[in-house]
């Protein structure tokens, strides 16, 4: 087999990232959109040395777990790999490679039954979208086309809430005459889901003056904007977000109501984005966190203070960790709007913190960034000697490189994956840790 080959062979499995696998005498080949048990004509697109990859020339004979994907630009776009499966399929999908990531590992546990999502589209809260000039000089956003920086334009994004959507396509054509159209970089949309307020962030290289009437206009059609903003970018990088931010309208939040308490969020804020979701995650990690009323809680990497507000309910006292200071401001701000006494905020590195913190804790609750703890937080951690552990994590990779290091202290007593992404590869897990 070589490079543009095309053969007729039928998917037996899957891939971490959700392509079909095919063998050929053993020899792995993934297929974007391909479902088990499909057979189809591929056409082989690279060859490494024990695999290759391949596209779908024809599909042969179809499953009953394909659905027609609802979204046009679907198989370009790098934020949903799963739309051509129904949703019983992406659980089953994102179940088996939970159990098997476990298994490959050598960590013995049975793992739960995926906490299904009640609604698999227009759940994110979060926006954030590219804006661009096009070869023609029109004024164009969406996302970008897979492994590029070039944009393709969509109106409605199947997963976002259509008044987000709408938003975008109203600010589009408000700056498609604009002299300084060039300005703007991205746009960041917050709706939250069940409080239905709206924040808008306007990141451009610099202010310009469209901008204002931009502003008026959108306020004056929307009355759930209660903030806008400008957020001024001048590197040439990824990070979508500068430093530098101004009021352009409302104030620097919107709220959000979370399992009875309200919370405060800025620009920066870390939040779920998946609202419905995320009471279910949260449910589930106090649940298995099994907080007493003598119970001190350390909670890390707490963003603006979600989890560790909703814990002070059963807690003695609760220590939340968090290095973005926005943040950390924004949870101080939600303590005292709930009226919250037993919780303090720590701002700053969760490294240092813990190498620095020798106060006894009875549980910590950690939910870190996708590259998950770091070995000198994970070792001080391990002297704490907490009876529990619960480990909320959006990467399952790191997350099994973690507890390999725990392994020795700690007995994995519950896996519980969550799906907070629907028609994405990615799931939350989260897993309770008892000493051992």
């Amino acid at each position: 087999m070589k490079k543009n080959d095309s053969i007729v062979a039928s998917c037996v499995d899957y891939s971490e990232q959700g392509y079909g696998v095919v063998k050929i005498e053993g020899f792995c080949i993934f297929v974007k959109g391909l479902l088990k048990g499909e057979v189809a004509k591929i056409k082989l697109t690279a060859m490494k040395k024990n695999y290759g990859y391949a596209i779908v020339e024809e599909l042969l004979e179809p499953s009953k777990n394909r659905v027609v994907e609802k979204c046009e630009i679907a198989s370009v776009c790098g934020g949903c790999q799963l739309q051509h499966m129904n949703y019983e399929e992406q659980l089953n999908f994102k179940q088996n490679s939970i159990e098997r990531l476990f298994e490959r590992n050598h960590l013995e546990c049975k793992v739960n039954s995926i906490i299904a999502g009640d609604d698999s589209h227009r759940y994110r809260n979060k926006v954030q979208v590219p804006f661009g000039v096009d070869k023609e000089g029109k004024l164009i956003y969406g996302f970008y086309r897979n492994h590029s920086n070039d944009i393709i334009q969509l109106d409605d994004c199947k997963i976002q809430s259509e008044q987000s959507n709408r938003l975008l396509l109203e600010i589009q054509q408000l700056l498609s005459e604009a002299i300084n159209q060039k300005h703007l970089r991205h746009v960041l949309i917050k709706h939250m889901q069940n409080s239905d307020e709206i924040m808008v962030v306007f990141v451009a290289w610099k202010h310009f003056e469209e901008l204002n009437k931009i502003v008026e206009a959108l306020v004056k059609k929307h009355n759930n904007i209660k903030s806008c903003i400008l957020n001024i970018n001048t590197y040439d990088d990824n990070v979508i977000l500068g430093k530098k931010e101004y009021l352009l309208y409302g104030e620097n939040y919107v709220k959000d109501d979370l399992m009875g308490k309200t919370f405060l969020l800025s620009s920066k804020s870390f939040y779920q984005i998946n609202s419905a979701q995320t009471a279910k995650l949260y449910q589930q990690t106090l649940s298995l966190a099994n907080i007493q009323k003598n119970d001190v809680v350390l909670d890390l990497y707490g963003g603006i203070g979600t989890i560790g507000i909703l814990a002070s309910d059963f807690a003695k006292k609760v220590i939340t960790v968090e290095v973005v200071k926005e943040a950390i401001e924004d949870g101080k701000n939600n303590a005292k709007l709930n009226q919250i006494e037993n919780i303090e905020f720590f701002c700053g590195d969760v490294k240092k913190f813990m190498s620095q913190y020798h106060e006894s804790v009875d549980i910590i609750i950690v939910d870190p960034p996708r590259k998950g703890i770091d070995v000198e937080t994970i070792s001080s951690m391990l002297e704490m000697k907490a009876k529990r552990i619960v480990y909320v994590s959006c990467n399952p990779n790191t997350l099994i490189r973690d507890l390999k290091l725990m392994n020795e202290d700690y007995h994995i007593e519950i896996v519980q994956p969550v799906d907070m992404f629907p028609h994405t590869r990615h799931t939350e897990v989260i897993v309770l840790l008892q000493k051992s």
